[in-house]
């Protein structure tokens, strides 16, 4: 995997290519959210099959760039319309990643040993709080993820593709990382209000008595 990473990173258009990329899923995922729900999900299921599809394919064949393409790309077709089938799966899921970026947004830092399992217990009460509160938590989880891979996208462009291989390199998007954090709690918040004004569906008028 990190050979195909390295490989990958030198391109200069590839570099852009993610970079642009992040910035467009951000936006969608941060601003549009629930409204595109079963986009969301397809493509976060794509990503996370895909991903984990690409890391074993680097292990059996860490010196071709082409099968881990294939494998990744093959992979992320069938998580996509996994999570698609199994559409509650889908919403937890998406739970799941929400209040695992916030969570770690906030804790990760921290020392203490009990820190992982309050990660695991946040992520696992986000997936759950999706299933019994799908709209506001979706719509939450969608504006944080999406403000993420803004910040995220923003930050590899200023500090470079080192970011990807020293994650301690955060702390250099300014003010010990606390520019990078500032500017996404701010944005996740722009999200999530124009989710919650603009993205609700408007009421059919009730149709009166017939009349006579």
């Amino acid at each position: 995997m990190e050979i195909w990473a390295e490989t990958f990173m030198q391109s200069d258009s590839s570099y852009a290519l993610l970079i642009v990329g992040a910035l467009v899923v951000g936006a969608v995922y941060c601003f549009l959210g629930y409204r595109t729900l079963k986009l969301l999900i397809a493509l976060t299921g794509f990503v996370l099959a895909g991903s984990a599809a690409a890391v074993v394919a680097s292990m059996v064949a860490p010196a071709s760039t082409i099968a881990v393409l294939v494998a990744g790309g093959i992979g992320g077709v069938c998580g996509a319309f996994a999570v698609l089938f199994l559409f509650r799966a889908g919403v937890f899921l998406l739970g799941v990643l929400g209040a695992a970026i916030i969570a770690q947004s906030v804790l990760g830092e921290r020392p203490e040993p009990w820190v992982p399992w309050a990660l695991l217990g946040i992520s696992l009460g986000g997936g759950l709080l999706a299933l019994l509160l799908e709209r506001t938590i979706l719509t939450l989880a969608t504006a944080a993820i999406g403000a993420w891979l803004v910040v995220a996208a923003l930050s590899l462009y200023f500090v470079g593709p080192n970011l990807i291989d020293d994650p301690e390199k955060w702390t250099d998007v300014g003010g010990g990382g606390w520019i990078a954090f500032i500017a996404w709690v701010a944005l996740a918040i722009a999200g999530a209000f124009a989710q919650f004004t603009f993205g609700r569906r408007p009421v059919p008028p009730v149709a009166g008595p017939p009349g006579r």
